[in-house]
């Protein structure tokens, strides 16, 4: 994700009601899954422009917001500032160049970013290694489709089928707990 794809669509990003729409269920599945992780130190990785993290702010007692997309996070810092929050922190650039300390997160939530990811074992393996013991990973992303999702642009991958990306999820030392589907989106 080192290209800022995203830049030009920052600015509208939240203005589309079906990608509101698949953050809110990702967030109420996640919140069952969970549960009182979600107010500790919380990481949101491929944050956007927050339709993830934000939500948790109030009541997380820190969120780490990640994101390659400089667009995307001048979007949720002018939030950040509008919401006057004190427990939130952006980073911006690939996860294995930030500073991030080592088992500090009680939950990690990504929503459609692995997609984005061309190599996905050892962010898999990275994310891992900054859970907190009893933390939790939750993982929401494309199911396996042909292409036509993004197109006319290319994805690294055009989604997983949910027992192979459990696999390698196991293989990064993760242990999956359980597969929700939690939005459909029609294109």
């Amino acid at each position: 994700m080192t290209q800022d794809s995203f830049a030009e669509r920052a600015a509208k990003w939240d203005q589309n009601p079906e990608r509101v729409a698949a953050a809110k269920a990702f967030l109420h599945a996640a919140a069952d899954l969970a549960g009182e992780r979600l107010e500790g130190r919380v990481l949101d990785f491929g944050a956007g422009t927050g339709l993830i993290g934000l939500p948790l702010a109030a009541k997380a007692r820190r969120v780490d917001f990640v994101d390659t997309s400089a667009g995307m996070l001048e979007v949720l810092r002018g939030k950040l500032a509008a919401l006057g929050l004190a427990n939130v922190v952006t980073h911006m650039g690939e996860l294995d160049d930030l500073a991030l300390p080592s088992a500090a997160f009680d939950a990690i939530l990504t929503n459609n970013a692995l997609h984005h990811v061309a190599d996905i074992p050892p962010l898999l393996r990275r994310l891992a290694a900054l859970l907190a013991p009893g933390g939790a990973l939750l993982v929401g992303d494309v199911a396996e489709e042909d292409g036509s999702f993004h197109a006319p642009n290319v994805v690294p991958h055009n989604g997983f089928r949910p027992e192979a990306l459990g696999a390698l999820l196991e293989a990064a030392g993760l242990r999956v707990a359980a597969t929700v589907r939690h939005h459909t989106i029609h294109k």
